[in-house]
C-alpha cells in the first residue's frame, strides 16, 4: 500500500517478497500502518471508485460495490470471476418455505414481523429510538416451524440497530437469517447492511448456529470427523445485545451448501461494526478465491494432519505394545501417507511423535489432536508455509478493506463507528483480536521461524 492507502498487488508488496521471519501479526500491523490515511487523509481507491459510481444508487449498495472494487487491488490477486452464488437445493427449499409463509401472512414483510416499515418509522419518531423486543411469531411450514422476531438496540456509538431474525426450525436443525439496519440521528438516515454483502451471502446470529463435532476412528483404524447441527429455538435468542457469539465468515450447511455466512455476536459494542465489516470483507474474498488457499485451507490442513497423525500415534503404541505387528503398522503408515499426500506432508513414521529440540526449514511441530494428550507431531511441509502466507494475505486485505469501507461510508454521511476516530482507536480494537490469534496458534504449532506470533510490536 502506498502513502495514499491504496492496496497494491505489485511484487514488492506481496508477502513472499518480504521477510518471512516477520510474524503474521507484524505483517498485519505493517499493513494497518500503511493505511493510516484511510482515517484522516485522501484515499486514491475511494477517489477512483467515486468517479464511476452511480450517485443515485443506495449508499449501502455503493459500499458493497466498493468491497467488490477493492478485491482486484488486494495483496492477494483474484483467482476466479465473481458471478454471485447460484441457489442450491437447500436454498430452493428455503425459498419455497418463504413463499408459503408469505401467503399465510398475507404478504407482510417477514423480517419486520408485525412492524411494517412505515409503522416502524413512525414508532421510532415517537419513541426516539427506544430499545424493543418483539414476541416470537410462529407458523407451521412443511415439516417445521418458521419463526420471526424483531429487536431494536441502542449501540454504544449512539447509533440505533434494528435486528430482524427469521428462523426455520425442524427437529434436527434450524436455518437462521437476519436483516440488520443501522439508524443514525433520524429514521430517515439509515443503512441496510445486507447491501454490503456479495450475492448469496447471509447474516446469521452466531447464537443461533450451534453444532457438535465428533472425531472417531473406525474399525479399520481410519479417521472420521462428523458435525451434527443442534437445533436452536428463536424464543431462546434475546438479540445481538450481550450476545456471546463469535464473529466469523463461513459456509453454513443444511445438507447441501446454502450460502456463505457472516455470523455475528454483539453488534452494540464499540468496534464491533468494524469487526462485522472485516467479516464481510472475508465473504467477498470467498467469492473470488480458491478454497484450497488461505485461512480455510490453513484450518483444514491443521485439522486433517493432526487427526491422521493421532491415529498413527495410537497404532504405533499398539505396535510397540505387541497388540499389532509391524506389517499392520506399515499398512496404517501407508494409509496416512495417502491421506496426507494432497498436503505434501513428509514425516518419519518412527520418530514423528518423539521430542525434537531444533526444527529445520519447513519443519513444524503440531500440538496433539486429542485434548489433554501431552504429545506433539513433527512434520515437514513447504505447502504449510505457503498456507500461512496466504492466511496473512487474507487478514491484511480484510482489515484494510474494512477500514476503507468505513471511511467510504463516512464520506457518504454515515458513520458506523463514531467512537473510532484515529488509527490508534482502530488498533486498540484490533490488537486484542490479534492477541487471541497468538494465544491459540502458540498452542497449535511451532516452526523453524520460531513461533508464528501475533503479539509484540511490529518491526521497523
Amino acid at each position: 500500500m502506498d502513502k495514499h492507502g491504496e492496496v497494491s498487488n505489485s511484487p514488492e508488496n506481496r508477502p513472499e517478497a518480504q521477510d518471512l521471519a516477520l510474524s503474521i501479526r507484524d505483517k498485519i500491523l505493517l499493513a494497518l500502518h500503511r493505511i493510516r490515511v484511510t482515517l484522516k487523509g485522501e484515499d486514491r481507491d475511494i477517489i477512483a471508485f467515486e468517479k464511476n459510481v452511480d450517485a443515485s444508487v443506495d449508499r449501502g449498495k455503493q459500499a458493497g460495490e466498493f468491497f467488490k472494487y477493492l478485491i482486484p487491488k488486494s495483496l492477494k490477486a483474484p483467482e476466479k470471476i465473481y458471478e454471485g452464488h447460484p441457489e442450491s437445493i437447500a436454498e430452493e427449499l428455503f425459498v419455497g418455505r418463504m413463499k408459503k409463509i408469505a401467503k399465510i401472512t398475507s404478504g407482510r414483510d417477514l423480517f419486520l414481523t408485525k412492524r411494517k416499515y412505515d409503522e416502524v418509522k413512525e414508532e421510532l419518531k415517537k419513541d426516539i429510538f427506544q430499545a424493543f423486543t418483539d414476541p416470537t411469531i410462529e407458523h407451521s411450514v412443511d415439516n417445521g416451524i418458521l419463526q420471526t422476531r424483531a429487536f431494536g438496540f441502542r449501540q454504544e456509538s449512539g447509533n440505533f440497530l434494528a435486528e430482524s431474525v427469521l428462523n426455520y426450525k425442524e427437529e434436527s436443525f434450524n436455518i437462521p437469517e437476519a436483516t440488520l439496519t443501522v439508524y443514525q440521528g433520524s429514521p430517515d438516515n439509515f443503512l441496510v447492511l445486507e447491501n454490503l454483502l456479495p450475492n448469496g451471502s447471509k447474516f446469521r446470529p452466531a447464537d443461533l448456529l450451534k453444532s457438535e463435532e465428533k472425531s472417531e476412528i473406525d474399525l479399520d483404524g481410519k479417521s472420521k470427523t462428523t458435525q451434527t447441527l443442534i437445533p436452536v429455538d428463536l424464543k431462546d435468542y434475546q438479540g445481538t445485545h450481550d450476545s456471546s457469539g463469535d464473529f466469523y465468515e463461513a459456509v453454513y450447511r443444511d445438507g447441501p451448501e446454502i450460502s456463505p455466512t457472516v455470523a455475528y455476536g454483539d453488534l452494540t459494542k464499540k468496534g464491533n461494526m468494524l469487526t462485522l465489516l472485516h467479516e464481510i470483507a472475508h465473504a467477498w474474498q470467498n467469492t473470488y478465491y480458491d478454497s484450497k488457499k488461505g485461512k480455510k485451507a490453513f484450518n483444514n490442513f491443521y485439522h486433517d494432519v493432526r487427526l491422521d497423525l493421532s491415529v498413527l500415534a495410537r497404532n504405533k503404541e499398539l505396535r510397540d505394545g505387541g497388540t499389532i505387528d509391524q506389517a499392520a503398522y506399515e499398512q496404517y503408515v501407508a494409509y496416512v501417507q495417502q491421506e496426507l499426500e494432497p498436503y505434501e506432508v513428509e514425516f518419519n513414521p518412527e520418530t514423528f511423535n518423539e521430542p525434537k529440540e531444533n526444527l529445520d526449514a519447513h519443519e513444524f511441530k503440531l500440538a496433539s489432536f486429542v485434548p489433554g494428550r501431552n504429545e506433539s507431531y513433527y512434520i515437514r511441509s513447504a505447502k504449510f508455509q505457503e498456507l500461512i502466507t496466504d492466511f496473512v494475505r487474507e487478514e491484511r486485505d480484510a482489515w484494510a478493506h474494512a477500514i476503507k469501507v468505513l471511511r467510504f461510508l463516512r464520506q457518504k454521511g454515515f458513520d458506523l463507528e463514531p467512537q473510532l476516530k484515529t488509527l490508534k482507536d482502530v488498533e486498540d480494537h484490533i490488537h486484542p483480536k490479534l492477541g487471541t490469534y497468538q494465544e491459540s496458534l502458540e498452542t497449535m504449532l511451532e516452526s523453524y521461524e520460531k513461533r508464528v506470533r501475533f503479539a509484540g510490536k511490529p518491526k521497523s
